[in-house]
């Protein structure tokens, strides 16, 4: 058994090196921006670009709680130089502290979310000419009945609508109201298209949208019948219905990620909790696992153990032959968390596990290029001469 285990861990090492990862930019705080959580985007010339929840030039008076600004948006070029295109402030005018990544359209514009700022400083929907640097709020969030604290980013549509979700807002039977989904139109007015009630609550993600329109989402709280947690679709006509309630336990619970659709209408996404409750990190809620759903049913590829990752975040990406990848914030080699392939044999492979000085807790997913390059962002790490904990980092999996 011992000799077994073994074999399997310098399988596992090797299939891990078959790659190679490299830090392609170590944030420093203060303006250079700090503390990356969302998923990236690739341009068609290789320029990636992101979001720092905090660092930035301006408006230190406004986000105390950062201590060091209200976060950036960023471009890096393929050799990794950064270039800050804003700076959050805080003000009436502007957002403070992105959480979510970036979307862009057809003409190249980049749009997102920042969870606070704006009038009611319950969050904005922003809009950003990469070119020319000119920065637009699409709509500033003012009252809990159109939401307020969108954690996650936007989608948007051939027309140029975009499309999101509070956290909280709406139904006020939960604390700060139990959260919605929302449209916005090309001149910034918004409407609300699914308002959660008890006992579902707190969408956290972006949402996805099908070939057909419909768009699908995550709840990561409470779910219906006392569910952990639910996956959910509005169609073009406004009508929504659940499509499944997690209940915990092996199948898991509480999905704070996105969800990723193949051309069969499979959905694939991760929970946060649940699954293998003899985890060596969590012996009480589970390490997570990563599932399909389909016709509402849901079948668990894969539950994550502690030394191959624990507590993902984010959904996972499908390649064209079917494999995921995905990140966990927590477990690997050093607890740092880990980045994993899952071959549609349900085969887990640890391509990197995380040791601090290149990057801690990976909270957003991946970005996969034509080759099979992969990219993503690390909340903490890196350059320590930051804050204890590092910056963050953006990094590249390479074949």
């Amino acid at each position: 058994m011992l000799l077994s285990t073994v074999l399997l861990a310098v399988a596992a090492s090797v299939a891990a090196q078959a790659r190679s990862f490299k830090v392609l930019y170590a944030f420093k705080g203060g303006k250079d921006g700090e503390g990356p959580m969302g998923t990236l985007i690739r341009d068609s010339y290789g320029n990636i670009y992101g979001t720092t929840q905090f660092g930035g030039s301006r408006g230190s008076r406004q986000c105390r709680y950062a201590g060091t600004g209200c976060g950036t948006i960023f471009k890096l070029d393929p050799v990794g130089h950064e270039t800050l295109l804003h700076s959050f402030s805080g003000l009436a005018d502007d957002g403070k502290y992105p959480f979510a990544g970036l979307v862009q359209d057809q003409r190249g514009m980049l749009y997102g979310t920042t969870m606070y700022g704006g009038w009611a400083n319950v969050g904005t929907v922003f809009k950003l000419n990469p070119l020319t640097d000119q920065y637009l709020t699409v709509h500033s969030f003012s009252s809990t009945q159109e939401g307020q604290w969108p954690s996650g980013g936007v989608i948007v549509d051939a027309a140029g609508h975009l499309y999101g979700t509070t956290q909280g807002g709406g139904d006020d039977g939960c604390w700060g109201g139990c959260g919605l989904v929302f449209g916005i139109d090309q001149d910034g007015n918004e409407a609300v298209l699914l308002t959660f009630s008890p006992p579902a609550e707190s969408p956290t993600a972006s949402l996805i949208m099908g070939k057909d329109g419909t768009l699908y989402g995550t709840t990561a709280g409470s779910g219906y019948s006392g569910a952990l947690g639910t996956i959910f679709e509005v169609n073009r006509a406004a009508a929504a219905s659940s499509l499944y309630s997690f209940r915990g336990g092996t199948n898991g619970e509480d999905p704070w990620g996105s969800l990723v659709q193949d051309k069969h209408g499979n959905l694939y996404g991760t929970t946060y909790a649940g699954g293998d409750f003899n985890c060596n990190l969590s012996r009480d809620q589970g390490c997570g696992v990563v599932f399909k759903v389909n016709a509402g049913r849901e079948s668990v590829l894969h539950a994550f153990h502690g030394p191959d990752g624990a507590f993902p975040t984010a959904a996972p990406i499908r390649d064209k032959r079917g494999n995921l990848y995905g990140t966990t914030t927590w477990g690997g080699s050093m607890h740092y968390g880990t980045v994993f392939k899952l071959d549609k044999n349900g085969k887990i492979t640890i391509l990197h596990s995380f040791d601090g000085l290149d990057g801690m807790y990976p909270f957003g997913g991946l970005t996969i290029d034509a080759v099979g390059n992969l990219y993503g962002t690390t909340e903490y790490g890196g350059d320590f001469g930051c804050i204890y904990n590092g910056c963050g980092v953006v990094f590249e999996i390479m074949p």
